[in-house]
């Protein structure tokens, strides 16, 4: 509300007239005291990138065990796939009669999922759909394994219809599965030891509700096949069915319902030594093969074979591929293309997969064998279909470093190799795992380790303070023989220090070092051939496994820790690149450890430790020169707390660790503060989540806040996730960091001290076939109810009555909103009403006593003062004053003590005024003459204010 009166304004409008003495403005109050992020918030998920070359190499990890089979013009092939950080899967590939690959990257065909077992696959085509069968096996931290059979048709375009669950199997581990397409549904099988079981499905693919027992024995081989000959399933195993009876191979038909046709398996191999059948239908009949010790004694392997006519037992045996002098065959497979059958195997002594055509009368087709897959390192376990005019032969290829791919290689009906060299079905884009990131001054840098297409290297990328990348492609930090991964990475503040798992000394992967390189600001590495931080001597037996290299700064050198052989180690690797102060911090109780640094050195580790049974996290310090401070363990959990996966970081003040607490109560991740003479500030750990499938927490700090990430399973995928604290470890909830839901793993986090964020992550993409190195960036922000200063300290952009606002809101006390409790909000950062009857301002200077009524403000309209002595009031109320207009009344007007004179009430018979001074009414003073000179000035001033207000109200009205 406005007070100012006529007369001031007639004072302020003629300062030559009057000397005015009016009160001084109340001082404004002063200005809350804010400190700006003194809390941040991890912000949204914005800028997502990837880096690096998409083009196709070999799979990274393991694909083997190959299936194929044929819709007649073309082949899918399926196989078990570990490209997903080296869990299993089911993948496949189509391909067309004249070797087109329908699919450059392949597919997934059952869902990825961490901690599991998958087994071999079954394939079969039933007319119109593949039908792919597989058993997955579910590790569980407080159950055994479960098992289960899994299904999935893949039509000819390649679209997947996943079949109904399973029972659950009462077996310990997944098993490989054969199928066979009947009549009117499927019939899959596997081996588990002393006895075949199978499960039988309808033609929608639906399992039926138990398994069945199809043959038992008292030592059963894994493997065997299953083949409908037109009326029967025919199940082919091999091992010892009684006691003291043949180790060989026999067989046993089974109706469509699943009950036996023969009263007991028959002998396929007679009383020899013989395993790993195959069978394929050949005409009217179904021939099968094996291999056979019964030429050699069980020197070498031979491929033995046998026609099963339907409703009878075999009774001819034929060599189909001799394995004497020093050729012995294995692994044999087959397919028919209505004329001949293609028998392919795996040779011992030349690791190729080779093969020979068999007549339907079962005679070997002369020529000798035909050489099929022959790549650079081993073959084994071939698979064989036929379509399209052509047989499809695809095996497993053992890589020279570490791993397998799948090939594959056409022969034509004639018994010739059509393809020059095999194809390489199971591909993806150059995989990118286990990324981190560090910041010095200015700029970032991001490593991970990169698959070359034979083994893994070691590569990064730099961004700049505003997130952009500084290098146009990734370069390359280690690129030695073997396999580089798991890296880390520091800064000194200028300069960074990468460091790494390393195989090159050991291509067995036995023997694991840990090198480093020094990588500049301007991205030039100053160390191509590594450092070797921990290194042993070749000879070195048995060897010597080195783990989980993490690094850290310590305001003057770099640590660098490890763990070995149960034990977590530290060095110094001065700025030089020269390493001393080999310590050993304690016995672990896994291979994952935190460890942080101060500026000032003082280092910190934490581990779990096995004690007494239980695994709590025990912190361990050191001095500059890596002397420990604490000789016996300092826990940061309880001592019957079962930790591991511990990750640490240091705020500017204080140590901060995380780890996962794996007790079956309460199974979360925890967080807990320590200061730097180990004094644990957090008697109860935070809970940052209560999922029980995380991974490994990473912490940052930039001095404000602590920012943690790690990945969790969720609805079956892995989701990177993030979670920012403030220094009292009181945050908001966790932020999914990818943008769309996918199975992402090993995230990592890092802030600079301008705020500014790299979130990073790796996670599988589908269309690219391999796990890709992903990057959100942010800046951080204060988090609402924090106090601010500007609306550039808030991540929501609105700074309200001081605190950090989810809104633009009121603000202050002129309106019935607010944003802090202090401001009347019911909680700081939430925008509100005021509580009713607290005052406002409503902004009509012709209001008062105005109040907050729900969000709004109202007065009451005010009402015109009693006039003075000698005043005549207008009774309406001036809208841009708040005042009611006065003035004096005409003289003569009769007044209580005479009769007004000029304003004044004085005596009737008093006589003029003889010019004196005297106060007037208005707390100004007159001068000499000043009223006899500017009376007619002063009237005509007054009539001028007096019709302004006139038109005024007017307006207003």
């Amino acid at each position: 509300m406005h007070t100012t009166s006529l007369l001031r304004r007639f004072c302020l409008v003629l300062p030559l007239l009057f000397s005015c003495s009016t009160p001084p403005p109340p001082e404004a109050p002063e200005a809350a005291k804010v400190t700006t992020r003194d809390a941040a918030r991890l912000v949204a998920p914005g800028d997502e990138r990837t880096f690096g070359a998409t083009t196709p190499l070999p799979s990274a990890f393991d694909q083997q065990l190959p299936a194929l089979s044929s819709d007649g013009t073309g082949f899918l092939a399926v196989w078990l796939d570990a490209r997903v950080h080296g869990t299993g899967n089911i993948r496949g590939v189509r391909m067309a009669a004249n070797g087109t690959l329908a699919d450059p990257v392949g597919f997934a065909i059952g869902e990825a999922v961490e901690n599991y077992r998958v087994a071999a696959p079954g394939i079969a085509w039933n007319g119109n759909e593949h039908l792919v069968v597989w058993q997955r096996g579910i590790d569980s931290q407080y159950t055994s394994v479960l098992v289960t059979v899994e299904s999935a048709f893949v039509s000819p375009s390649g679209a997947i219809r996943r079949s109904n669950s399973a029972p659950q199997l009462n077996i310990t581990q997944p098993r490989a599965m054969k199928v066979a397409v009947g009549a009117h549904g499927f019939l899959a099988a596997w081996s588990i030891g002393t006895r075949i079981n199978g499960l039988l499905f309808d033609e929608s693919g639906t399992p039926a509700a138990r398994s069945i027992e199809l043959v038992a024995g008292t030592s059963l081989g894994e493997d065997l096949t299953v083949i409908f000959d037109g009326t029967n399933y025919l199940v082919v195993g091999s091992g010892q069915l009684t006691a003291g009876g043949s180790l060989g191979i026999w067989a046993r038909r089974f109706n469509e319902s699943g009950a036996p046709v023969d009263a007991a398996p028959f002998s396929l191999s007679g009383n020899v030594l013989a395993v790993r059948p195959s069978a394929a239908r050949v005409g009217d009949n179904v021939l099968v093969a094996w291999e056979d010790s019964g030429s050699t004694g069980g020197a070498e392997w031979d491929i033995q074979g046998t026609l099963v006519t339907p409703g009878s037992t075999p009774v001819d045996r034929f060599l189909i591929a001799d394995g004497t002098a020093g050729h012995g065959k294995q692994q044999p497979a087959l397919a028919f293309d209505g004329t001949h059958a293609l028998v392919a195997w795996s040779e011992e002594a030349s690791k190729k997969v080779l093969a020979v055509r068999v007549t339907a009368a079962g005679s070997v087709v002369a020529g000798g064998p035909i050489t099929v897959l022959d790549p650079q390192g081993e073959t084994t376990e071939p698979s064989v279909a036929f379509g399209g005019g052509t047989f499809l032969v695809a095996g497993t290829r053992l890589l020279p470093d570490s791993g397998n791919d799948v090939v594959a290689a056409r022969v034509d009906p004639e018994g010739t190799r059509v393809d020059a060299a095999p194809v390489t079905l199971s591909v993806g884009a150059p995989a990118q795992v286990t990324p981190r990131v560090a910041w010095s001054r200015d700029r970032a840098l991001m490593v991970w380790s990169a698959w070359n297409g034979t083994a893994w290297d070691i590569h990064g990328v730099r961004l700049d303070a505003n997130l952009q990348p500084l290098d146009g492609t990734p370069f390359v930090i280690s690129g030695a023989d073997d396999n580089q991964d798991a890296p880390d990475v520091v800064s000194n503040g200028e300069d960074f220090l990468v460091v790494w798992r390393d195989d090159r000394n050991d291509d067995t992967g036995l023997r694991r070092d840990i090198y480093g390189a020094r990588v500049t600001a301007e991205g030039a590495v100053l160390d191509a051939q590594g450092i070797a931080i921990a290194a042993g001597a070749p000879a070195l037996s048995p060897p010597i496994s080195r783990q989980h290299p993490r690094a850290a700064f310590d305001g003057r050198n770099y640590v660098v820790g490890w763990w070995q052989d149960g034990e977590v180690k530290l060095v110094q690797v001065n700025p030089t690149g020269w390493v001393s102060g080999h310590v050993t911090v304690a016995k672990a109780a896994s291979t994952s450890f935190g460890l942080a640094c101060t500026p000032g050195g003082l280092c910190a580790t934490v581990l779990p430790m096995d004690s007494r049974g239980f695994h709590p996290l025990a912190l361990y310090r050191f001095d500059a020169y890596l002397t420990k401070l604490n000789a016996a363990p300092m826990f940061v959990s309880p001592l019957e707390d079962l930790t591991q996966l511990a990750g640490l970081t240091f705020d500017g003040t204080r140590f901060v660790a995380a780890w996962k607490s794996t007790k079956k109560t309460s199974p979360a991740l925890l967080a807990a503060r320590f200061t730097t003479a180990g004094t644990v500030l957090d008697g109860k750990p935070v809970e940052v989540s209560t999922e029980v499938d995380v991974r490994e927490p990473q912490l940052a700090s930039d001095g404000h806040a602590v920012f943690l990430t790690w990945t969790q399973r969720t609805v079956g995928s892995w989701r990177a996730m993030g979670r920012q604290f403030d220094t009292a470890l009181v945050g908001p909830p966790a932020v999914a960091l990818a943008k769309q839901p996918t199975d992402e793993r090993a995230s990592s986090i890092a802030v600079s001290a301008a705020g500014a964020v790299i979130a990073v992550w790796e996670q599988d993409e589908p269309g690219q076939g391999a796990m890709r190195v992903h990057a959100s960036t942010g800046r951080t922000r204060s988090v609402l109810g924090t106090a601010c200063g500007t609306a550039t300290d808030c991540g929501s952009g609105f700074c309200v009555d001081g605190v950090c606002c989810d809104s633009a809101c009121g603000g202050g006390t002129s309106d019935c909103n607010a944003c802090s409790m202090a401001a009347g909000a019911a909680a700081d950062g939430t925008c509100g009403p005021r509580a009713d009857t607290a005052t406002c301002d409503d902004g009509k200077a012709c209001t008062e006593k105005d109040v907050c009524g729900g969000a709004s403000c109202s007065g009451v309209p005010k009402t015109a003062p009693a006039p003075g002595p000698c005043q005549v009031i207008t009774p309406v109320c001036d809208p841009e004053t708040g005042d009611f207009p006065t003035t004096q009344a005409p003289d003569g007007t009769v007044c209580d003590t005479g009769e007004c004179r000029e304003g004044t009430c004085v005596p009737k018979n008093d006589p003029p005024d003889d010019g004196g001074s005297e106060e007037s009414g208005c707390g100004c003073s007159t001068g000499p003459g000043a009223a006899g000179t500017s009376f007619l000035l002063l009237l005509t001033l007054a009539g001028v204010l007096w019709r302004q207000a006139g038109h005024s109200r007017k307006r207003y009205e």
